[in-house]
């Protein structure tokens, strides 16, 4: 079996640690996810599978407990450590699709790489191939905001996977969408998971969850695996 590519132990997320009345969002998280596999997580608006995400992610921090990418931990890594391997290994498709909406569609794709090696010029080449595979290839100089809302998404879909990632995260990626637009941001996932990608997603999506290889219930901060009817918490993927 090949080695995991996240390994998260008793994760923890508490905000306004230092106020009266601080707020425990999770509470020892452990969740273990291999190349290819798909992970999908559910719950309620609000109970924290965004702040999840972002956690495993490296955008936000945990409170405490350890994660471990790609074989290695990043509990000592510096800001610009953790920016350079979402930026080389890691993709994430947000709810609100986080884009610039006066900036063209191609920069859109490609801003995340522009502290990177690779130079301008052969970043938007790269940018207008992939806004060719998605179907947007008139779109290329439009400004964001001139776009439909499945158009961003597949944007900000190409935006995630311009890096080629290993690690995909997605936070609903296909609320709100029509039926084309989220069949097709199916069949793009159903594509990274052969090329053994590994896709942790936040959806209520039947079509997205049908993918997964695990489904868990983000309850009071933990996680309850959906198969196990005991309820147990927090468990880890294990094959």
């Amino acid at each position: 079996m090949s080695d995991p590519v996240l390994e998260a132990s008793g994760l923890t997320k508490i905000f306004g640690r230092r106020s009266l009345t601080p707020l425990s969002i999770l509470r020892g998280i452990t969740l273990k996810a291999q190349p290819g596999q798909a992970i999908g997580l559910t719950g309620p608006s609000g109970v924290g599978k965004t702040t999840l995400l972002s956690c495993l992610s490296l955008i936000d921090l945990p409170t405490s407990g350890s994660l471990r990418l790609f074989g290695s931990s990043t509990h000592d890594l510096s800001d610009r450590a953790r920016s350079e391997l979402r930026r080389e290994k890691i993709g994430f498709v947000f709810q609100n699709f986080q884009l610039l909406e006066d900036l063209p569609t191609w920069l859109n794709v490609c801003i995340g790489q522009l502290v990177g090696p690779t130079p301008l010029n052969r970043l938007r080449e790269q940018a207008l191939k992939l806004l060719e595979v998605v179907g947007m290839e008139r779109q290329v100089d439009c400004a964001v905001r001139q776009l439909s809302g499945g158009e961003k998404q597949r944007l900000a879909y190409t935006r995630a996977v311009i890096g080629s990632p290993d690690l995909l995260f997605a936070d609903e990626p296909t609320s709100n969408l029509d039926t084309t637009s989220a069949r097709f941001l199916l069949n793009q996932i159903e594509a990274l998971l052969e090329s053994d990608v590994c896709v942790i997603m936040a959806t209520h999506d039947a079509s997205l969850l049908a993918l997964c290889d695990h489904i868990y219930e983000l309850r009071d901060g933990t996680l309850w695996h959906r198969n196990d009817s005991a309820g147990t918490s927090a468990i880890c993927l294990e094959e």
